[in-house]
């Protein structure tokens, strides 16, 4: 069966169900689970829209550059992780005291950051599948 083309509509919905999931798995007793979920689905939104920003389908079939590239990406990730998981700290912990509408602002910066990491990855393993893959680097 040969792999199709998953368009705007498939990466939005995969990356949000893959923001929540895994915002529900990691926020298990926050005290702020829906602003997180909140935030998941924003940031779930843009990460599966990010690739195709980054390099515009507009460019032809073959739009694929440094956006969907598996080192870039990669690289940007692994650079980015410890100041992702710092932020996220100081947020939870912000989060924690403040009053209520700062705590949904910082729970919801939380998701926001999970929600955009896990739906790009989602984009790129949609687009690995397909016939024209991802490039090494672009």
């Amino acid at each position: 069966m040969a792999a199709h083309m998953a368009n705007r509509e498939a990466h939005v919905a995969v990356g949000i169900a893959a923001a929540i999931f895994t915002e529900i798995l990691v926020s298990k007793g926050s005290p702020n689970v829906g602003a997180r979920l909140f935030g998941a689905i924003l940031g779930g939104y843009i990460g599966a829209r990010a690739p195709d920003i980054i390099d515009p389908p507009s460019n032809g079939p073959n739009h694929r550059g440094i956006g969907h590239g598996v080192v870039p990406v990669s690289v940007a990730f692994a650079a980015a992780s410890n100041d992702f998981a710092h932020a996220r700290r100081w947020l939870e912990t912000r989060a924690a005291g403040s009053p209520p509408l700062e705590q949904f602002l910082f729970a919801s910066a939380v998701g926001i950051m999970g929600g955009f990491a896990v739906s790009y990855a989602s984009h790129l393993a949609l687009d690995a599948v397909t016939p024209r893959g991802l490039p090494v680097i672009a």
